[in-house]
């Protein structure tokens, strides 16, 4: 049975990834403080997942080591002009695992929704808003233009490029179905009752959206 350990395990990623395990994978799930002990670099593992936004290179040297096959999680921000440390730490630590020779997969995350995730994003905060009996708060005109997968299909997505894709492979993992958030709030609206509040505030990266 192959062995794979997730890092960043506990979180919204890491969690659907355990609800779609495949049952041939004996696969083993930590959180910050095991990750930085480094104590997992004494075991050998086939495949990694480096999810934790933090640098790839102990997984890299793990993987360099044994052997073995990785995928990194990094950002659909990657394509935008953003020069915010996330988005510029995506770059370089995407750059890191094709550059060192790794057999390495890179997974291009966008926006998800799904038990597990409460951290603004718009369809979340939607639900959460119209559940709580508040107005839907809509940033700027409503123009801004994003896609929603739900957390389960992702994870399929991510176990699916981990096992099968090619190394060096880039996959941008999200929906392809781009609707305004004004569309969504309507929608929802529309079926909860909740009414619609626009704020003024600039939205960062109007389109967000996987290109292929």
């Amino acid at each position: 049975m192959n062995k794979v350990l997730i890092d960043g395990g506990t979180g919204f990623v890491g969690m659907w990834m355990r609800k779609t395990q495949p049952p041939e994978l004996e696969c083993r799930y930590i959180g910050r403080s095991e990750f930085e002990s480094m104590k997992w670099t004494q075991e050998r593992y086939d495949y990694y997942v480096h999810l934790a936004n933090v640098s790839p290179l102990p997984v890299i040297n793990a993987v360099e080591w044994f052997c073995a096959r990785m995928l990194y999680a990094s950002s659909g921000i990657v394509y935008s002009n953003a020069q915010t440390e996330y988005a510029q730490n995506k770059r370089i630590w995407e750059w890191y695992c094709i550059e060192s020779g790794v057999t390495a997969v890179i997974a291009r995350l966008f926006t998800f929704f799904g038990k597990g995730l409460d951290d603004g994003k718009a369809y979340t905060q939607f639900i959460k808003s119209a559940r709580e009996g508040k107005p839907l708060e809509v940033w700027g005109d409503g123009s801004t233009v994003r896609s929603y997968m739900h957390g389960s299909e992702m994870a399929r997505q991510m176990w699916d490029l981990l096992l099968t894709g090619e190394s060096g492979e880039i996959r941008d993992i999200g929906s392809k179905r781009p609707q305004t958030i004004k569309r969504l709030a309507e929608r929802i609206s529309a079926f909860t009752g909740a009414k619609i509040e626009y704020i003024e505030k600039d939205v960062p990266m109007p389109y967000y959206v996987p290109k292929g």
